[in-house]
């Protein structure tokens, strides 16, 4: 009995500590935040409070974004391209290369789903006008996919609250686009016919 009741004290103390060493690791990761300045990357691990530089040499960023589950893991618009870090930036790769005539616009993840991230580019043609590009990564960044274009600007993009499954933006022509599965398709707001633009 002595044995049984001694076997269960350490499955009770492992399981404890687990438990303990994996809030410790949650509650680290919560108060990891990274900032931009004059194009190079900075890291807190205190919400802000003191900040590190990373690298020196890897400069000229535009745009950073970070999956709020796994902070390690951070994209960066760097010379136009999508490059990707798997730990907190000590070492990058591009993932994605886009042609010079796409501009970045914005760099964002869908932070309670973070493997899901969000590029929006646009293009300057003749006479003014501008077009617009969304690609999407449903893997952290690892493989990219176009699943938005039209020749007009696109707003800043919105998530429901209740939904988080429904996105939705409106453009410089003033229309409204939505998506009720994350992103991967779209269609014209109250539209009854699907108008998606791929």
């Amino acid at each position: 009995m002595k044995k049984v009741f001694g076997k269960l004290v350490i499955l009770f103390l492992v399981t404890f500590l687990l438990v303990a060493t994996a809030q410790h690791q949650e509650n680290a990761m919560a108060h990891i935040t990274y900032k931009t300045v004059k194009g190079k990357i900075y890291l807190s691990r205190d919400s802000g409070q003191t900040w590190d530089s990373i690298h020196s040499w890897f400069s000229n960023v535009t745009y950073i974004s970070w999956s709020r589950q796994q902070p390690e893991k951070i994209l960066a618009v760097k010379d136009g391209n999508i490059h990707r870090s798997t730990n907190s930036g000590k070492s990058w790769t591009i993932i994605k290369f886009f042609d010079e005539g796409l501009h970045p616009a914005k760099l964002f993840h869908a932070h309670d789903v973070g493997s899901f991230a969000y590029y929006i580019g646009y293009r300057l043609f003749t006479g003014g006008r501008i077009g617009s590009e969304m690609w999407l990564s449903h893997n952290s960044g690892v493989s990219w996919e176009q699943v938005w274009r039209g020749n007009e600007a696109i707003f800043d993009v919105q998530r429901d609250e209740m939904n988080v499954n429904l996105l939705y933006f409106t453009t410089s022509e003033g229309t409204t686009w939505c998506s009720t599965n994350r992103g991967f398709y779209w269609q014209q707001a109250n539209d009854s016919n699907e108008r998606i633009q791929k």
